[in-house]
């Protein structure tokens, strides 16, 4: 039963968050682009962009509850994630994804729900999400009952946090480089160096939450870290241009950071550690009491 309010509860949870996020993060973004560092904050699609993360961060925490929500929602946006960063992008000739397929066919419904989807399944950030998602799930599934010893949690941070801050750099500059070689230079194959890239980011945030089947610990700084990192993203374009002396991780910072991917990331990371505590903490056997 367990398993099935997960479900029921992460799925459309993530979906409308989803939703709220794209519609926000993008009309932030068209904003920030139009005015430049001086664009007034749009409060309204801020907040609508927050709720977004409030309804996704819900989502992820049902992993207290079961696994099964997260790996499924892990599972499906791996696959359409890696269709829409793998798959030549050839309209003119007959081939693309359909997953990018579906986005240009939105952005005639809603510009900024189909550019939302755009930016995310293409630039790769929703391969990432799901690969967060679908280690969570695997990764907390036999730390049932066990308490964190100070090695576990030591060994958390120090692996969580460089794992984690350093996949998520090479996902945002894999991810950019994917990006541009398929919509903007539009050069019919796929940016290789560029895919390596983002699959090594995608591998070491994999390694980062795995660290939750011993200690929660690294997950949450890391998660506190990036989500922070996000939400500058997300508000102001200050973070792009002081990393202007690496191409490509600022214009991912710039293209997934202001779309609201990046805080997305954040909040999946920390809503991972915290669901991974509550779950060991329901799940723990109380301990005996001493006899008198």
């Amino acid at each position: 039963m367990r398993r099935l309010i997960s479900i029921v509860i992460a799925v459309p949870a993530s979906l409308f968050g989803h939703l709220l996020l794209w519609t926000g993060g993008v009309s932030l973004l068209r904003a920030s682009r139009m005015f430049g560092p001086s664009a007034p904050l749009d409060l309204l699609a801020f907040l609508v962009a927050t709720l977004g993360l409030a309804l996704i961060a819900a989502s992820t925490l049902t992993v207290a509850l079961s696994s099964a929500g997260v790996i499924l929602l892990g599972a499906i946006q791996i696959v359409l994630g890696a269709l829409a960063v793998v798959l030549p992008f050839q309209p003119l000739q007959g081939v693309t994804s359909p997953v990018l397929e579906i986005a240009l066919r939105l952005r005639e419904l809603h510009g900024e729900l189909g550019d939302g989807l755009l930016f995310s399944w293409s630039s790769g950030a929703g391969m990432l999400a799901g690969v967060v998602l679908l280690v969570l799930g695997l990764a907390v599934r036999g730390r049932r009952g066990r308490e964190a010893g100070g090695a576990a949690r030591g060994l958390s941070v120090l692996v969580a946090i460089p794992a984690g801050l350093a996949g998520t750099a090479l996902g945002l500059a894999g991810g950019s480089a994917v990006y541009r070689g398929q919509l903007v230079v539009m050069q019919g194959v796929v940016e290789l160096p560029g895919l390596l890239l983002l699959l090594a980011g995608a591998a070491l945030l994999a390694l980062a939450v795995a660290t939750a089947h011993w200690s929660s610990v690294g997950l949450l700084f890391t998660g506190i870290v990036v989500s922070v990192l996000g939400l500058v993203a997300l508000v102001t374009t200050v973070l792009s241009r002081v990393l202007l002396g690496w191409q490509e991780l600022a214009s991912g910072v710039d293209l997934v950071g202001g779309t609201g991917n990046l805080a997305l990331l954040g909040v999946l990371l920390l809503a991972g550690g915290v669901g991974a505590v509550w779950r060991a903490r329901r799940s723990a056997v109380p301990a005996h009491p001493a006899p008198a």
